[in-house]
């Protein structure tokens, strides 16, 4: 049997013949896990600028952060992305994103906060987004270029609506929990669950 196939050629597998592929199935984890994560972090980062500052357009200054970067560096990343190997472009971003997601838990500790008054953590806050920016520039190139490395083309149709359901999925369920922990545990506990899953995701691009 092909390593890449799944036990058994199920009616289900035959209807999805992408899901077959390992590595396939391991993209739609990293993808899942990455949009969740990400959506998880920005919704608690809208929440916690408003609870510190209760300004709605410290708020805009967030978007802006991380729009500016994404933008600016989009030709460049995507022309970094096809010149080096897609698989280790991807473990970059997710390294860079773990340390930038332990960065905003240490901040958002009250010592953090006490140590550094309202306006440098308000600061921080906004140039670890812009530093999010940045990553995500890189990383949306390398996620494509993969894609289209890992999935044969007469599967891409069968790809693209797997890959487009994790990305809908994580964007969804980011954002839901993010508001649960925030309820239940608080901003810091959530930025701490952001790392975790962002370290879990190690282990499908390491695999």
């Amino acid at each position: 049997m092909d390593e890449n196939t799944a036990p058994g050629e199920s009616g289900f597998f035959k209807k999805n013949p992408a899901l077959k592929i390992k590595e396939f199935r391991s993209f739609l984890a990293i993808r899942f896990g990455l949009i969740f994560a990400l959506n998880m972090q920005i919704t608690i980062i809208f929440y916690w600028v408003y609870h510190i500052t209760n300004d709605k357009l410290s708020l805009g200054f967030v978007g802006l952060a991380e729009v500016i970067p994404a933008v600016a560096c989009a030709l460049f990343a995507g022309h970094f992305a096809d010149l080096n190997e897609k698989r280790k472009m991807v473990l970059f971003c997710i390294t860079a994103y773990i340390i930038l997601g332990m960065s905003l838990f240490m901040l958002t500790t009250p010592f953090a906060f006490n140590r550094l008054g309202l306006d440098t953590t308000l600061l921080l806050i906004y140039f670890l987004v812009f530093c999010g920016g940045i990553i995500r520039s890189f990383l949306g190139p390398s996620v494509f270029s993969l894609f289209g490395l890992i999935v044969p083309r007469k599967n891409f149709a069968n790809g693209t609506s797997w890959s487009s359901m994790a990305w809908q999925t994580g964007a969804m369920l980011g954002p839901l929990a993010a508001g649960i922990l925030i309820a239940m545990n608080g901003i810091n506990a959530g930025m701490l669950a952001i790392v975790i899953v962002e370290v879990l995701l190690l282990i499908p691009i390491l695999s």
